[in-house]
């Protein structure tokens, strides 16, 4: 582990409530979304989504970049 990486570990070790990981529960989408499938079906689609290594992230980075572009205006205004 860099300098860095150990500088940020420090840094964040004693923040309870930092998290920068963003998930998805996927059975709860699909129940929520698509109510009449089965537990079967949503399992096909939970090793569909987990085994596809072309999944296409580009919309989910694209709502971080808009926050981040928000969070970088609102610091200049500042």
């Amino acid at each position: 582990m860099g300098r860095a990486s150990e500088r940020r570990a420090l840094f964040y070790e004693n923040d309870p409530d930092y998290d920068p990981f963003i998930g998805i529960d996927i059975n709860e989408y699909l129940i929520e979304n698509h109510p009449g499938m089965t537990l079967k079906q949503r399992r096909a689609v939970w090793r569909l989504c987990q085994a596809d290594d072309e999944l296409d992230w580009t919309p989910i980075h694209d709502e971080i970049d808009a926050w981040v572009r928000y969070v970088l205006d609102d610091a200049k205004e500042d």
